[in-house]
């Protein structure tokens, strides 16, 4: 069984095929066209993926397109420097966003511009590292802030 997280379902590898049930719901149905109708040994889902695979009893293995919610991450810098992420998406200087899967881990890497810091995270990310994590499951916000350096 594998649950995804964006659709509130859980999917289920049955000897009839993938079937499907929606949070809420009592009542098991086709988890869609494509995939195979006889017994099906294992399921994978990647968090952030639109995919979820199945493998049969000797057929193959067959994938099935679960589209799952976006969510826009929005970064916002203070001072001079940039910000990327992985995956791609965001590469900014002053103000970006980009729409990412639900479940998907965003790494966000902050770059000083020659005689300026990194100083610090706010928002989804915190602390003084130049690279966080956020994992997006809704709208989030990240501001990243770069400090002149002062010199003696």
């Amino acid at each position: 069984m594998v649950y995804v997280p964006g659709l509130r379902s859980l999917f289920a590898a049955t000897d009839f095929g993938v079937l499907k049930l929606k949070l809420g719901t009592t009542s098991w149905t086709q988890a869609g066209a494509g995939l195979p109708m006889g017994a099906v040994f294992d399921l994978r889902w990647v968090p952030g993926s639109q995919w979820l695979f199945a493998a049969t009893h000797g057929r193959g293995a067959f994938r099935l397109n679960v589209p799952t919610p976006l969510h826009k991450l929005a970064v916002k810098r203070k001072g001079e420097g940039t910000v990327k992420s992985r995956p791609a998406g965001i590469k900014c200087g002053h103000r970006c966003t980009a729409l990412f899967a639900d479940g998907t881990r965003v790494t966000l890497k902050a770059k000083p511009k020659k005689h300026w810091r990194f100083f610090k995270w706010r928002g989804s990310c915190h602390g003084k590292h130049r690279t966080c994590h956020v994992t997006v499951t809704k709208n989030k916000k990240v501001k990243a802030t770069f400090r002149k350096k002062h010199h003696n």
